[in-house]
């Protein structure tokens, strides 16, 4: 299942190279900024809780990566 394994583990970087870009954005707009600083904030935290999530059903996660497509309805009896 290492496949599998793989796609969750590239969701989870995917999320927190993203997180971590929002954080860097952040800490670089003038403080004036508020509306667009909450934004960010509150994007980050989004993030942060997917990748929180994803971590917490890794396994499970990678079990539906691998199972195979529903069956066409021409084939359900």
């Amino acid at each position: 299942m290492p496949n599998n394994r793989d796609a969750v583990d590239t969701d989870i970087q995917t999320l927190s190279s993203i997180s971590k870009t929002l954080e860097i954005l952040y800490k670089h707009l003038k403080s004036d900024s508020t509306t667009l600083k909450n934004n960010i904030i509150k994007a980050k935290t989004k993030i942060d809780e997917a990748v929180k999530i994803l971590n917490k059903n890794y396994y499970e996660l990678a079990n539906i990566y691998q199972a195979p497509p529903p069956p066409d309805k021409k084939d359900i009896v």
